[in-house]
């Protein structure tokens, strides 16, 4: 898991009291995981956020995992490339059904 990617810190720029300020923000790398009983999931790693006494608060782990747990297995999340990139999409529409429109779909309180 150590070569599994994290993500990143990022500079962003928000506007506090009509001021435009800087501040640094983690981005989070998506991945597939295997979790120990077999299950494949995503999963995205948690930054350790600390108290002002350095304590630990929370993170410093992947997500859907506990705390000094680790999956088993990753892979890098997959990434759909258009073979040809600009080009228009076909839709095939090969059968038209025809389905009742439910009138009310509410609770019924």
């Amino acid at each position: 898991m150590a070569s599994a990617p994290r993500g990143k810190t990022v500079t962003v720029q928000r506007r506090v009291n009509g001021e435009t300020r800087e501040f640094e923000q983690f981005v989070s790398d998506p991945i597939l995981v295997v979790h120990p009983n077999g299950a494949v999931a995503q999963s995205y790693w948690i930054p350790p956020r600390h108290t002002l006494s350095g304590a630990l608060l929370e993170g410093n782990r992947w997500s859907g995992f506990n705390l000094g747990k680790e999956p088993i297995a990753w892979a890098p999340w997959p990434e759909y490339k258009p073979e040809h990139p600009g080009a228009d999409v076909i839709v095939h529409k090969h059968t038209e059904i025809n389905l009742p429109i439910l009138e009310d779909c509410g609770s019924g309180a």
